[in-house]
C-alpha cells in the first residue's frame, strides 16, 4: 500500500493536504483554489476527489473552483451535505473509501461542528483530523457539546500510537504556551516544545504530529493527569470535568 502526502500551507496557518495513491489524487479541505492549484500544477497532478472534514469556509472555499476545473467528486459528512459547496457523496461513520491501492475509514467526530468527520488510513497509520485534534490542543466547540468533543478525542486516543496526525492548522506553538501552564511538570512536554520552537524558527511545519507525542504532551488527552487536576484544584472529579475546565480556560487564554 502507498500514500503520498503533500502539505500545502494557505492563509495564515491552514494546511491543505494533497493525497496521492496510484492514479487517485485527493485534496483534503481545500480552503483556497489559487495557491493549492499552483501546487497541483507543480506536482503534475490531476485531482479527482475532495475530502472535506467539516463545513467551515477555510476548509471548503476552493470546492466549486476545483470542481469546475477538474470535474472531481466531493465527499463530506452526510450531515454536512447541505452546508458544503458541491458535495456529491455524503459519508457516515465506519464507511470505507477505496483510494488508489489503499483505503480510508470515516470517523464521525462531532464537537467542533456537528457534522465533523476525519479520514483514517489504517494501513498507512495516518489520520486527517480536520479541526478536532491539534498538536497540543483541540478544536473549539462552535456547534457541539463538551461531551461530544471529549468522546471524539477519546476515540482518536484509541488509535495506534504510531498514527500520524495531519490536522489542518499550524497552532502548535500557540498551543504550547497553554499546555506548559497547565501541565508544567511534564518533562516530555518541555522536550517537545523545544523541538517545536526549533522547527518554527526554521519556518518548518510541526504537522504531522505523532499520536504517541500527543498522548504524552497534549493536555486535552491527559485529563487523567493528577498534575492537571491539581492545577485546577479539582478533587474527586471525572476526566470530563477536567476537559471542560481545560476547554473553557483555553478559550480565554
Amino acid at each position: 500500500m502507498s500514500l503520498n502526502v503533500h502539505s500545502i500551507p494557505i492563509f495564515n496557518d491552514n494546511y491543505v493536504f494533497i493525497l496521492q495513491s496510484e492514479k487517485d489524487v485527493a485534496l483534503v479541505d481545500p480552503g483556497d483554489f489559487l495557491s493549492v492549484n499552483r501546487a497541483i500544477i507543480q506536482l503534475s497532478l490531476k485531482p479527482n476527489f475532495i475530502f472535506n472534514t467539516h463545513h467551515h469556509w477555510d476548509h471548503t472555499d476552493g470546492n466549486l473552483s476545483f470542481k469546475n476545473a477538474y470535474d472531481l467528486k466531493i465527499y463530506s459528512s452526510k450531515y454536512d451535505m447541505v452546508r458544503i459547496p458541491g458535495v456529491d457523496i455524503g459519508l457516515v461513520d465506519g464507511q470505507k473509501i477505496y483510494f488508489g491501492d489503499t483505503f480510508c475509514e470515516i470517523l464521525f467526530l462531532p464537537g467542533h461542528t456537528l457534522g465533523h468527520i476525519a479520514f483514517y488510513f489504517p494501513q498507512e497509520s495516518c489520520l486527517f483530523s480536520g479541526d478536532t485534534l491539534f498538536s497540543l490542543g483541540c478544536g473549539r466547540l462552535f456547534e457541539g457539546t463538551y461531551i461530544q468533543m471529549y468522546q471524539s478525542l477519546k476515540r482518536i486516543q484509541k488509535l495506534p500510537p504510531k498514527t500520524q496526525i495531519y490536522c489542518t492548522h499550524e497552532y502548535t506553538q500557540r498551543n504550547a504556551a497553554f499546555a506548559c501552564d497547565v501541565d508544567s511538570k511534564n518533562l516530555q512536554l518541555k522536550e517537545y516544545v523545544s523541538k517545536v520552537e526549533n522547527l518554527r524558527k526554521m519556518d518548518k511545519p510541526t504537522i504531522p504530529t505523532l499520536l504517541q507525542t500527543e498522548l504524552e504532551c497534549n493536555p486535552f488527552l491527559r485529563c487523567h493527569s493528577k498534575d492537571i487536576q491539581d492545577y485546577f484544584q479539582l478533587t474527586d472529579c471525572s476526566e470530563m470535568d477536567v476537559f471542560k475546565q481545560l476547554r473553557d480556560l483555553r478559550n480565554q487564554y
